[in-house]
């Protein structure tokens, strides 16, 4: 299989592993290239075989690997987190790091520590714990708000605020004075 095949294949089910630095909307096909590369090398297991101008395939020991660790890898792409990408340095923005980035900024916020001592928090809390303002799309809204209660399940407190938060405002908020 050719590299820029398996690139739009790898970038389809990895977008923020194999897209663009960039210009994230587009497939890394060096990436891929790098990637492949190194499962054909033995200290990584010899998983492919192949190069950019014959193509790849996947090696009997590539097959079997994937086989026994198939579960476990579609797991692992249904844990990552909206959000998740590469930045300029090549370095990985992780789920992991992104879940305890936002959680941080729920239980951080000026908003949670006043609604944590009863009082309503403010218009303005709910922007800065969302990361909104007025001018928002309600589409988008609606992302921030999935992507923060994605990362609550395990904190009820952090969880039940950001309901109340979306109770108050997340209707109104773009016509608030």
């Amino acid at each position: 299989m050719a590299t820029e095949d398996i690139a739009v294949k790898a970038f389809e089910i990895y977008p923020e592993r194999f897209g663009l630095i960039r210009h994230p909307r587009y497939p890394d096909v060096d990436t891929v290239r790098v990637t492949l590369t190194d499962l054909r090398k033995e200290k990584y297991g010899s998983l492919v075989e192949g190069n950019k101008k014959r193509g790849w395939r996947i090696t009997a020991t590539g097959a079997r690997v994937l086989d026994e660790n198939k579960a476990r890898v579609m797991s692992a792409l249904g844990a990552k987190l909206a959000g998740e990408r590469r930045v300029s340095s090549g370095v990985r923005i992780t789920s992991e790091r992104l879940r305890s980035a936002r959680l941080s900024r729920i239980l951080g916020s000026d908003g949670f520590a006043k609604w944590k001592k009863g009082a309503t928090p403010t218009i303005y809390d709910f922007y800065d714990v969302m990361r909104i303002d007025d001018y928002t799309p309600e589409s988008t809204y609606r992302e921030h708000l999935k992507a923060l209660t994605d990362v609550v399940t395990d904190n009820p407190d952090a969880r039940k605020f950001l309901t109340e938060l979306d109770h108050l405002y997340g209707e109104s908020y773009r016509h608030h004075d």
